[in-house]
């Protein structure tokens, strides 16, 4: 996953693959995004994740079926390790303590939050 970089408008492409439970055709991928981009924008995404190695494109027939190569997963914890890394110098602690007092953490995030460090310090 490290050196693949994803715009924010090839992240909204990402995300409708990473959804699907097969692959989708340009014009699928179209209709589930949120934008009214034409085909050919969506296309232009496809194809640069594409070049990225980010996503496969298999021919079948006239179309093509693009299938996501990288999980939601592991983009999520690269791009959290990047933020973590850049902006908090590698401390968890800064980072936490950044999102609590922004208020971004409920009472309930922090319940499973504290349940979580619980248990991954047994």
């Amino acid at each position: 996953m490290k050196g693949i970089s994803i715009t924010d408008a090839e992240l909204e492409v990402m995300k409708i693959l990473w959804d699907a439970t097969e692959g989708l055709t340009t014009g699928e991928v179209k209709n589930r995004l949120d934008r009214s981009w034409e085909r050919t924008t969506v296309l232009t995404l496809l194809t640069r994740l594409c070049e990225k190695g980010a996503v496969s494109a298999e021919k079948t027939g006239r179309s093509f079926l693009y299938k996501s190569l990288v999980k939601k997963e592991e983009y999520g914890l690269s791009k959290t390790q990047g933020i973590l890394n850049s902006i908090y110098n590698g401390s968890v602690k800064s980072m936490v303590a950044a999102l609590y007092s922004g208020g971004d953490l409920t009472k309930e995030d922090l319940r499973e939050l504290r349940a979580f460090l619980e248990k991954g310090s047994e």
